[in-house]
């Protein structure tokens, strides 16, 4: 079917039914009245003053944060990849973690590409001063269907539009599809 997905002053085609459902789903959410729950995690422990709340600011379940010691004489560093982050503890020459979970928290927020996915801070009363635990840790909690695209945001708000055409004529609501999830 020809059309146009409108996202925030920008086009995109809807040739992925994914993004076709995400925006069904997101228009769902939005006629309901809902408001978005995002998916969030924990790695270690409140007592050790190493726990960590991650939160995903992208809707849906499933996104990973991955703690990582990648051996001796390390950085602490960032990357990410699809629908996953992995955070390189900074190591001695030993190959020890030195990083505490509040240089953790902090290279995140720093992060610009990280903090646009995720959201993280200390767990309840964490201090934040222990060294983290290496671990991974899978977000769940969402009560949105699916990790979506960098759309998915502006679909679960409502803020998403679909025309049938290029020239904005509507001649089929793309929800009533079926790969648009058969919401209307």
């Amino acid at each position: 079917m020809p059309g146009k997905l409108s996202i925030t002053h920008s086009s995109k085609l809807p040739n992925d039914p994914q993004i076709v459902r995400a925006y069904c789903e997101g228009r769902q959410f939005a006629k309901d009245g809902k408001s978005l729950v995002y998916a969030s995690g924990v790695t270690g422990v409140v007592l050790d003053n190493n726990a960590i709340k991650w939160t995903a600011k992208i809707p849906g379940n499933g996104y990973e944060v991955n703690l990582v010691n990648a051996g001796e004489s390390q950085q602490l560093s960032v990357s990410i990849g699809s629908g996953k982050i992995y955070v390189n503890l900074a190591t001695d020459s030993s190959g020890v973690v030195t990083s505490t979970a509040a240089e953790v928290i902090s290279t995140i927020t720093a992060n610009s590409a990280a903090s646009e996915v995720i959201g993280a801070a200390n767990e309840g009363a964490s201090t934040g001063a222990g060294i983290p635990t290496v671990q991974g840790v899978t977000l769940t909690g969402s009560n949105f269907g699916q990790i979506v695209s960098d759309a998915g945001v502006a679909f679960a708000a409502g803020v998403a539009s679909w025309t049938a055409d290029p020239t904005g004529v509507v001649t089929q609501d793309c929800c009533a599809l079926p790969y648009g999830g058969g919401h209307a």
